[in-house]
Protein backbone atom coordinates (compact mmCIF):
# COMPACT_ATOMS: atom_id res chain seq x y z
CA UNK A 1 0.00 0.00 0.00
CA UNK A 2 2.49 2.06 1.11
CA UNK A 3 4.89 1.55 -2.65
CA UNK A 4 1.36 2.30 -4.55
CA UNK A 5 1.15 5.55 -2.32
CA UNK A 6 4.61 6.30 -3.04
CA UNK A 7 4.08 5.57 -7.04
CA UNK A 8 1.16 7.63 -7.62
CA UNK A 9 3.45 10.50 -6.07
CA UNK A 10 5.89 9.98 -8.22
CA UNK A 11 3.70 9.62 -11.10
CA UNK A 12 1.62 12.94 -10.72
CA UNK A 13 5.20 14.79 -9.82
CA UNK A 14 6.61 13.21 -13.60
CA UNK A 15 3.46 14.47 -15.19
CA UNK A 16 3.42 18.17 -13.77
CA UNK A 17 6.75 18.77 -14.59
CA UNK A 18 5.87 17.59 -18.00
CA UNK A 19 2.95 20.07 -18.15
CA UNK A 20 4.81 22.85 -17.55
CA UNK A 21 7.57 21.72 -19.34
CA UNK A 22 4.42 21.67 -22.36
CA UNK A 23 2.96 24.47 -21.17
CA UNK A 24 6.30 26.38 -20.83
CA UNK A 25 7.40 25.33 -24.72
CA UNK A 26 3.78 26.25 -26.02
CA UNK A 27 4.23 29.92 -24.67
CA UNK A 28 7.80 30.39 -26.25
CA UNK A 29 5.74 29.12 -29.63
CA UNK A 30 3.41 31.71 -29.35
CA UNK A 31 5.96 33.96 -28.27
CA UNK A 32 7.85 33.02 -31.89
CA UNK A 33 4.81 33.61 -33.96
CA UNK A 34 3.68 36.94 -32.55
CA UNK A 35 7.55 37.81 -33.48
CA UNK A 36 7.46 36.51 -36.85
CA UNK A 37 3.89 38.27 -37.51
CA UNK A 38 5.56 41.61 -36.05
CA UNK A 39 8.07 41.29 -38.43
CA UNK A 40 5.45 40.96 -41.59
CA UNK A 41 3.74 44.07 -40.39
CA UNK A 42 6.86 45.67 -40.60
CA UNK A 43 7.11 45.40 -44.42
Amino acid sequence: MIYNYKTVVIFIDKSNELLELMTKMYSEMQEMKGEINNRFDGV
